[in-house]
């Protein structure tokens, strides 16, 4: 490329620039109004404001009974849940025994959304592979729910009294870093019942792909998907190398939109809409999964020793410190993600 002509990825995210700056100048006020709007004056977003709400009317009709044949039936009420309409999904993926799920981002992002955000282990010795690995998903989707982890649910090969054939650690790069189909089948299935009758079309981000073991399966069993997969490293499989540590969620929600929605038109509103990508995405019904695994190098047990204070999540490496940024600021924009479409 010579010195005369743009970076096409740069040309796309330009045009994007000035609409993020001034969305964050705005945000605060358009904030503030919601507020006044709702007549409160608490620093709530107005989705905790209306979350709470829900929670003192649950507190104060906990159980209704009813008189029926003489006996008193108790009816409890369920807690506020988003519905098919809200069409953005995500699902992080990391060891269930490291140390990710106890970042105090991700325990606050649990926390702030109760009944919207699960947290669901489960190992991949129960999806066919011959070692254990226990893992956990932190999700958007309320019927995701895998087979619990081994050895408390024991796999076929602990019920008939076998130990695992294989140890992670001596399988292949691309072995260890891949997810069994059937869990990828559950995972989609689950998001499928969840935006299936509401959404025009499907859009799934593979944050970090790897080797393609998601994408892969997605695009087998579910061609009517469109996949985004990006990675650091440039692989067959990969459609962008973002690094992760230096762009956004956002940044890659535009370059795949703009992979796979190339009319001219599509193109102009995806850059001018006044509610950015994600006002675009909600406004063409199109439903969005984000799959994160995030790189595990300083949160698996293996790395805890070396990365983090014993113990603790603390980091006391600049490893460790870099990959909390990372994941602090991808868990911001799904919390934004969240607020804009719950």
């Amino acid at each position: 490329m010579s010195d005369d002509e743009t970076d096409p990825l740069q040309q796309i995210l330009a045009k994007h620039e000035t609409f993020h700056a001034r969305l964050l100048r705005e945000e605060a006020s358009t904030l503030e109004g919601k507020k006044r709007k709702h007549g409160s004056s608490s620093k709530c977003t107005p989705i905790l404001m209306h979350r709470k709400v829900e929670q003192e009317r649950d507190n104060e009709e906990v159980e209704q009974v009813e008189e029926k044949n003489g006996f008193r039936q108790k009816k409890r009420r369920s807690l506020p849940s988003r519905d098919e309409t809200h069409l953005f999904d995500f699902s992080i993926e990391n060891p269930f025994d490291g140390k990710l799920k106890d970042l105090a981002c991700i325990r606050s992002l649990i926390a702030d959304f109760p009944n919207v955000i699960f947290e669901t282990p489960t190992s991949y010795c129960h999806y066919g592979y011959p070692y254990q690995k226990r893992t956990v998903f932190i999700t958007t989707l309320p019927t995701f729910r895998p087979t619990p982890p081994c050895p408390k649910r024991p796999c076929a090969a602990r019920q008939n009294g076998f130990k695992h054939g294989q140890q992670v650690a001596r399988s292949s790069s691309a072995q260890k870093n891949s997810i069994p189909n059937g869990l990828v089948d559950e995972l989609v299935d689950a998001w499928m019942r969840r935006v299936g009758k509401t959404a025009l079309q499907f859009l799934i981000v593979d944050v970090f792909s790897g080797w393609g073991s998601v994408s892969q399966r997605i695009q087998t069993r579910h061609p009517r998907v469109h996949v985004f997969s990006n990675d650091i490293v440039d692989r067959s499989n990969i459609n962008m190398t973002l690094d992760m540590r230096t762009f956004s969620l956002g940044s890659l929600l535009i370059l795949a939109a703009s992979r796979f929605w190339t009319d001219e038109d599509d193109l102009r509103r995806q850059s001018e809409h006044p509610d950015g990508i994600l006002g675009w995405l909600r406004d063409e019904k199109i439903a969005v999964l984000l799959h994160i695994s995030t790189p595990c190098e300083t949160y698996s047990t293996n790395a805890l020793a070396r990365h983090r204070k014993r113990g603790t999540v603390e980091p006391k490496t600049q490893e460790a410190v870099t990959a909390d940024a990372m994941n602090e600021r991808i868990v911001a924009y799904l919390r934004r993600g969240l607020n804009f479409c719950v």
